[in-house]
């Protein structure tokens, strides 16, 4: 891709392939809502509505994405039965359709960024694209996010964004990281520790003035949230620290058959890469230096989010901005494909 000179066009057109193929493969999840319907959609298109009344005391407060899906649908409510033969009314399609759009375009948001991860840990080529094609198509769980009513689209953006602002490093992209990362999901609070540990001289100010903005911002919504909802601050609270019950059922299902099938899940073969070039003592011995104390920091941090909920591979799917370019840099190194360069 650096046979495009200029690096916004290349980036366009990273963009622009990303989310052509997040529609793509997220079409029929779009279309098959009913069967993918759980009470984290109902969440979420309820507060796109904005009635927070008896919604997920942890969920209700990720507003963001739902808003903007629900200005989307604004426009496409007047049109989209007249443009579908079948009368679908058993729910808000013109919503979804905004769910979709918006999801779809944070993914892709995410895969420029990831991107960029990988130029700046200097893979080559092809390598960035065997990343690329890992994240937007390797698993199960592109397409889901970018297709359903959820918020985990804003939360891959906004991580991706921290690790990026700390290697590169990047002030504004380090606060929006920290900022819309806190709204869309609050366990990315658990990054905070890993952002003052590894945040730069030119960074650090940043760092200590967006984490209390990110934290007075996320309260403030949790207040008005809760006065529209009739909620107690003390009730939201305890549900969040109620997550700690979940660890053992976590647990349980990452050590058996069927949580090892769920993690392969999150890339799929792109996994293989790891797994069969840990045979080879070359490749060990060139792998190596991928496990730095970020990546180290940061995979535990992904797993704390796995543990604290039962949706173990979507958590670990949140760690694409790391994980993506770790599978790159695999490839790279991997005795069967590094021989294997870009003619240019």
């Amino acid at each position: 891709m650096k046979l495009i000179q200029s690096r916004s066009h290349r980036y366009m057109l990273i963009f622009f392939l990303s989310f052509s193929v997040f529609i793509g493969s997220g079409y029929n999840t779009y279309l098959s809502y009913e069967r993918f319907y759980n009470a984290d959609s109902e969440t979420y298109t309820n507060i796109a509505r904005f009635n927070f009344t008896n919604q997920s005391l942890i969920r209700k407060y990720r507003i963001i994405v739902p808003a903007i899906a629900n200005v989307i649908s604004i426009p496409i409510n007047p049109i989209y039965y007249k443009l579908v033969s079948d009368k679908r009314d058993k729910y808000d399609w013109p919503l979804l359709t905004g769910f979709f759009i918006i999801n779809s375009i944070l993914m892709s948001l995410g895969a420029v960024l990831i991107y960029k991860i990988m130029e700046l840990r200097q893979l080559s080529d092809l390598s960035c694209a065997v990343g690329l094609l890992a994240f937007v198509a390797g698993g199960r769980w592109a397409g889901f996010i970018a297709a359903h009513p959820v918020t985990d689209s804003l939360t891959i953006l906004s991580i991706s964004s921290i690790v990026y602002g700390l290697l590169k490093p990047n002030r504004y992209l380090l606060a929006a990281g920290i900022i819309f990362g806190l709204i869309s999901k609050e366990s990315v609070a658990l990054f905070f520790p890993m952002i003052l540990l590894f945040a730069s001289k030119q960074t650090r100010i940043t760092v200590l003035t967006s984490i209390p903005v990110a934290l007075l911002i996320y309260f403030s919504i949790k207040y008005l949230v809760d006065n529209a909802s009739g909620t107690l601050l003390q009730a939201s609270l305890a549900e969040d620290f109620d997550s700690i019950n979940s660890i053992k059922i976590s647990i349980h299902k990452l050590f058996c058959a069927k949580g090892a099938a769920d993690i392969f899940s999150v890339y799929g073969f792109f996994s293989l890469l790891f797994l069969t070039g840990i045979f080879y003592k070359g490749f060990r011995k060139l792998i190596r230096p991928s496990f730095n104390w970020l990546f180290i920091v940061f995979a535990f941090t992904i797993l704390a989010h796995m543990l604290l909920s039962t949706e173990l591979a979507r958590m670990c799917y949140l760690g694409s901005a790391l994980f993506v370019p770790f599978i790159a840099r695999c490839f790279e190194v991997h005795p069967w494909f590094s021989k294997i360069k870009l003619i240019n």
